[in-house]
C-alpha cells in the first residue's frame, strides 16, 4: 500500500511538472511572437511639449555635406599687433587662444539687462561687426552665433569655406560684457583655412539629432532650445592636420537661465562627448 501511494504522489508531481512547463512555454513564446512596440509611431515632440520643452518644430530634410580639413595655425604677434594697437592688450602666453581686454570698454547701446538671448538685432550688433572688421585677426571670416544673456556673453563662430561654422570652440571668438553691458574683454581661437575633404555624404536631420538628445536624457522638463544649426566639429588630427565632421549644434537654456551646448554627430547621429581642455 505504502508503495502504492507512492507511486501515485511521483504521477501527480510529473503532471504538475508537465502543466507547468507547458505554461512556460506558452508564456514565452507569446513573448517571442507578440508583435513589437513600433518606435516610430511613438510622436516625440509632443512627449517634449508635454514635458514643458521649448523648441522650433525642427526640420526633417536630409542634408548632405563633406568632411573639412585645416592645417594646424598659432596666432603670430606680427599679425596681431596692428590690428591690436592703443585699443586692446594682447596676451598670447597659449598660442592657440589670443586673449584681448580691451583699453575702452566697446559700448552696445541696444543690449541691456533685459534683452534674450534670441532678441539681438542686426543694428544691436552693429557696432561689434565693425569693430571686429577693424581690429580682430581674420574677422571677416567670423559669424554672430549666440548670445548668453546670464553670462553675458556674445559667440561668433569662423565659417568654414562650405559655409557652416566650426562649432566646437576650435574657431571661435566670446566677448565678455561687463555689469553696464559693453564690451571689455574677447577670447579667439582660429582653426586655420579650411577645405572640403572627400565627397559629401548624408546626414540625420535636424529632427533626427533633436529627438535623439531627449531620449538620451540630453534635454530635461523645463529647458529651452534656443539655437540649433549645423556646424563642423574636430573628430581627428594627423600630425599638422584636423578633420571634422559635419555636426548638429543645440544651446539649451535650462529653467536657471544657465546655457549648455550640445552636439549630435551629423553622419550617425550619435551624442557627440565634448573634448576636455
Amino acid at each position: 500500500m505504502a508503495f502504492r501511494k507512492i507511486e501515485y504522489l511521483l504521477i501527480a508531481a510529473f503532471l504538475v511538472l508537465n502543466v507547468f512547463l507547458v505554461f512556460v512555454f506558452v508564456g514565452k513564446n507569446a513573448l517571442l511572437f507578440s508583435s513589437p512596440i513600433d518606435q516610430s509611431r511613438v510622436d516625440v515632440q509632443q512627449e517634449m511639449r508635454d514635458n514643458d520643452i521649448q523648441f522650433m518644430t525642427p526640420e526633417d530634410k536630409v542634408r548632405e555635406e563633406p568632411f573639412i580639413r585645416a592645417l594646424m595655425q598659432e596666432f603670430n604677434e606680427k599679425d596681431i599687433e596692428p590690428l591690436a594697437e592703443n585699443t586692446y592688450d594682447i596676451d598670447l602666453s597659449n598660442r592657440s587662444r589670443l586673449i584681448g581686454t580691451l583699453n575702452n570698454p566697446l559700448t552696445l547701446k541696444q543690449i541691456n539687462k533685459d534683452t534674450q538671448a534670441k532678441n539681438l538685432s542686426d543694428d544691436a550688433l552693429k557696432p561689434l561687426d565693425d569693430w571686429i572688421g577693424e581690429h580682430v585677426y581674420q574677422g571677416d571670416q567670423y559669424r554672430f552665433v549666440a548670445y548668453d544673456n546670464n553670462q553675458r556673453m556674445i559667440t561668433y563662430m569662423q565659417e568654414s569655406r562650405t559655409d557652416l561654422p566650426i562649432v566646437d570652440g576650435t574657431g571661435e571668438l566670446v566677448f565678455n560684457l561687463n555689469d553696464d553691458y559693453n564690451v571689455e574683454m574677447f577670447n579667439q581661437t582660429y582653426a586655420g583655412e579650411t577645405k572640403a575633404q572627400g565627397e559629401k555624404r548624408q546626414l540625420v536631420s535636424e529632427k533626427q539629432a533633436l529627438e535623439n538628445l531627449y531620449l538620451n536624457n540630453k534635454i530635461q522638463k523645463g529647458d529651452k532650445v534656443v539655437y540649433e544649426f549645423l556646424g563642423y566639429y574636430q573628430t581627428l588630427k594627423v600630425d599638422n592636420m584636423k578633420i571634422y565632421n559635419p555636426t548638429w549644434v543645440f544651446f539649451i537654456q535650462n529653467g536657471d537661465g544657465v546655457f549648455e551646448r550640445l552636439h549630435v554627430d551629423g553622419v550617425n547621429g550619435t551624442i557627440v562627448q565634448d573634448k576636455v581642455s
